[in-house]
């Protein structure tokens, strides 16, 4: 499984997604759709999933493909704030939600718009029934729990 680098760290300041939950682990029934091939590029799995996900959200786009290891979509929150999931690696399933924001925000907003993102995802995700066992992480607890392994 991919892991994302550590957070940015300026002195003692911190990254405000560092203290919010934006990271989630879960079980799926749904299959492998992974499509290895010597002569294409490869087809991470997890486009069946990342569509259901989608479906979920009322202004989700599209699922695409996100590099070589997962599906992404872009969507907007109820109060219109833009924002991106990204769904990888089965096994448990790995799922990253941020919210775009701009970097002259203050970080008490920027934290308020990845919960209020993070809430949607996370409600559309548990009404998929082939979905269990949902887990969120900040970065760095989801960090170091694969550190762990």
């Amino acid at each position: 499984m991919w892991v994302p680098p550590g957070p940015e760290r300026r002195g003692a300041l911190t990254s405000f997604s560092t203290m919010i939950k934006n990271y989630a682990t879960f079980q799926s029934a749904f299959p492998d759709d992974s499509v290895e091939d010597e002569v294409a590029a490869p087809v991470p799995a997890g486009r069946a999933l990342a569509e259901a996900l989608a479906s979920k959200i009322a202004s989700a786009g599209s699922p695409y493909q996100h590099s070589f290891y997962g599906w992404k979509f872009d969507f907007k929150s109820t109060s219109g704030r833009q924002a991106w999931a990204l769904v990888q690696q089965p096994g448990p399933w790995l799922l990253i939600v941020e919210a775009k924001v701009g970097w002259l925000e203050s970080s008490s907003k920027k934290s308020l718009a990845l919960e209020e993102v993070v809430r949607v995802v996370d409600s559309a995700l548990r009404t998929l029934p082939d979905v269990s066992g949902v887990e969120w992480f900040t970065q760095d607890e989801f960090t170091e729990s694969q550190r762990r392994k």
